[in-house]
Formats: structure tokens, sequence, C-alpha cells
């Protein structure tokens, strides 16, 4: 037992070290100023460093930035002595911020997943998979308010399924304030809390316990968003993009643009041209190219480049992508359809039902893109199609396949899931590295 014990900590430790070390490096060589968009989230954290609160322009909860400030207590005396400047310190505070918020999501994400998974090797697999998706890369980079909300849905996950929340006050109301957290920095974290509850409303038998966490979150939430309208003037159910630029420039409803956009699928095209704005007539071809690749230059190599060396490797980056992406998902299709195949015949609805919460957890992010789109989507760009903006809803999926090996007979095509998902974490550690090109 105390063998084994190491053997779970070193593999963890290990796995840790790893994920930790590479962040570093990439954040050492990433540019902030080139991530997506800067404009609303860097002015947000200025306002909130200067305690300009009433010149915050965003809808957004101020949580996740008032975290990422008081990392400028590090910064701020090398701003002060002449060692860097003020945008230097900005960028450094935000990639200070991140590295706690990498280590906290690897640990609980290990404590989450070993709920389900046993083998400790499996648990820390699937985390490798998670940290090698592009997005997850990305966004750990950036300052955006989804990387404490990754955080707060896998505590969400760990708290609700470690712990009997129904029968102990104190998780409900860590709980409460995690859905109050979720619900006040986005919209599409309220969205998240709703499917969240709407999960527990079917498959479980107290549902009156989780609509009092539910209301009551809701109720501090409206308290909240009270307080946030006095202070900016800003409700918010407004985005800053509508506000700034109308409605009658975005969403596929207002501009009349092709409704084919969320359905289309041309791989011959994505092949052919896989860089940026290349795509915008589809919504698939674009995640595609984006979940192992960088679609939108908004990682190492964010300028639009002529004809040239660099030129050929962003368009071999977004090729392998496509490949890797399409050996990814279809992975976790075959393991969802195999594993519906055992529940038939062996009349189990809830066997291994962990397979089904992830992919519809998957699922119900993608879907979140739909309604986006009709109401918000850029034409010419489609760049309301970035994964960045649903990354709390991706970590489940990591897993599924992992959990499938481990509660199955071992066979060959068990063996072939097994050096896909290897091969997939692999090419994504490779496709981030900043020496790419």
């Amino acid at each position: 037992m105390i063998k084994q014990t190491k053997k779970i900590s070193l593999n963890f430790f290990l796995t840790s070290l790893f994920i930790i070390l590479y962040h570093i490096y990439l954040s050492a060589h990433y540019n902030v100023e080139g991530q997506h968009d800067t404009w609303l989230h860097h002015w947000y954290l200025i306002r909130v460093m200067l305690r300009d609160f009433s010149l915050i322009q965003s809808e957004y909860g101020i949580f996740y930035y008032l975290y990422v400030s008081f990392f400028s207590l590090f910064t701020y005396p090398l701003f002060i002595y002449d060692l860097i400047s003020a945008k230097q310190g900005l960028y450094l505070t935000i990639k200070l911020s991140n590295i706690p918020l990498i280590i906290l999501t690897t640990f609980f994400l290990y404590k989450s997943l070993k709920i389900f998974i046993k083998k400790d090797y499996l648990i820390c697999l699937s985390i490798l998979l998670f940290f090698s998706y592009s997005p997850i890369q990305r966004t750990f980079l950036m300052a955006r308010p989804e990387n404490l909300m990754i955080l707060i849905s896998i505590l969400i996950f760990y708290f609700s399924f470690k712990y009997d929340f129904f029968n102990n006050q104190k998780i409900k109301y860590i709980l409460i304030f995690l859905f109050f957290l979720m619900i006040t920095q986005k919209i599409t974290g309220f969205l998240f809390i709703i499917f969240i509850t709407f999960l527990f409303l079917i498959f479980s038998s107290k549902s009156k316990v989780i609509l009092k966490i539910f209301f009551s979150s809701l109720i501090l939430s409206f308290i909240y968003f009270l307080f946030h309208y006095v202070v900016t003037g800003i409700p918010f159910y407004e985005t800053s993009d509508v506000r700034m630029f109308g409605t009658d420039i975005v969403g596929i409803i207002n501009t009349y643009a092709p409704l084919s956009i969320l359905y289309k699928i041309d791989l011959i095209d994505a092949w052919v041209n896989p860089l940026r704005d290349s795509q915008w007539l589809s919504m698939w071809n674009i995640l595609i190219i984006d979940f192992y690749g960088d679609y939108w230059n908004s990682g190492f190599f964010q300028k639009d480049f002529g004809e040239g060396k660099i030129f050929e490797c962003k368009k071999n980056i977004g090729r392998i992508s496509i490949i890797n992406s399409l050996i990814f998902f279809l992975v976790c299709l075959y393991t969802v359809l195999l594993n519906l195949k055992t529940k038939i015949l062996i009349k189990k609805i809830n066997h291994n039902y962990f397979i089904d919460l992830g992919f519809l957890f998957f699922l119900s992010g993608l879907f979140l893109l739909i309604p986006a789109a009709l109401l918000r989507l850029p034409v010419e760009t489609s760049s309301i199609f970035k994964w960045e903006y649903i990354s709390f809803f991706l970590w489940p999926i990591s897993a599924i396949g992992y959990y499938f090996i481990e509660n199955s007979e071992k066979n060959l095509h068990i063996k072939i899931i097994f050096t896909l998902l290897i091969l997939a974490t692999l090419v994504g550690f490779f496709q981030n590295l900043p020496i790419r090109c």
C-alpha cells in the first residue's frame, strides 16, 4: 500500500512538473499583446489595477480581474525602480497570475478524475491530453476569465461527486459560492450553471437540494449584477462588441449570412486554405484547424505572413491539426458508440456513465457557439468560433478514452485507442512549441 501511494504521488508529481515547466517555457516566449480580445481584457484589468471601476466597459464579472491584479504586488516594485515599463509590468502580471491557475487546475483535475479512474497513470495521461489541446495552452498564456472558469468548473464537479453535498451544509455553501462565481463571470458561465443544474434535476433524486443551491447563487448573482450596473452603467446581458458596434453588423440573423456556416464541412478546402479568415463560411473547418493548431494567429506566430518558409509552416500547423483533431474526435466518438452498444447489450443505462457525461459536456459547449453565431457572428471573420470561449467544457472529454480503456477488456482495438490518444497528446504538445516554425 505504501509503495502504491508513492507511485501515485510520483506519477502526479512528474505530470505536474512537466505541465508547469512547459507552461513557463511557453509563457517566457509568448507575446501577450497578441492575444485576442486584448482591447477588452487588458483595459478591464488596467481599470481594476488603477481602481477606476467606473471606467470599466465590460459586462464581465470583476472577480477574475481582481485575482490577476493581486499579482501586481510583485510586478509594481519592478516598475517603480524602472526595471520594466508599465506595459511590461502588465504583461508580467498576467503571466504570473496564470501559474497558480495552472497548478490548481492540474491538482483538482487529478482529484476529480480519480473519483472515476482508478489507475493513476491513466489519470495523468488524461491530464496531459487536456493540456495538449492548443486552446488550453493558449488561454493560460492570455488574460481571459475562462482561465478561472476552467478551475471553477472542475471544482464544481469535484465537490458534487466527491462528497455527499445533499447532507453536508458546508459543501452546499461551497457550491453556492462556486455557482455564484461562474454565473457572474460571463454569460457562458451562467449557461454552464443552468446546464449543470439541469443534469442534476434529471439524474438525481435530490432535485430540491440542487434547486436551492441554484436559486441561492442566482439571488447573490443578481445582487452583484445590480451593483455592477450601478458602478459601470453596463447591464450583464449587453455584450461589449454589440454595445460598441451595434447589432446590424453581427449575427447570422441580422446580417443574412448563410446558415450553412453552422453545418458546412469541407475538409479539402480546409486542407488547402488553413489560414486565418479563409474558412469563415464553416464553423467546423475553423474548429478542426484550431483545436491542435492556431487558426486565429493568437499563439506564437501572430502576424499575417506572405509567401515563404513561415507561411508554409503555418499551413502545415493547420494541416497537422486537421489530422490530429479528426483522430482524437473519431476516437471519442468510437468510444461513445462502443459504450452505447455495451449499454444496450447488458441493459444498464448507467453503465460507464462518465463517458456519456464527458461527451455531453463537450457537445453542450459546442452548442453554445450556435446561438452565439446567430446573434453575434462577425461577418467575413466568424471570430465567434474560438475554443477558448468554451474551454471550461473541454476537460471531461480528455478522460473518457482512458476511462473506457480501464473498464474494457484488453484487446487489439483497446490498444489502438490507447496508441492514438498518446499520439494525439504528443502531437498536441509539439504543435504548441514556439520553435515550431
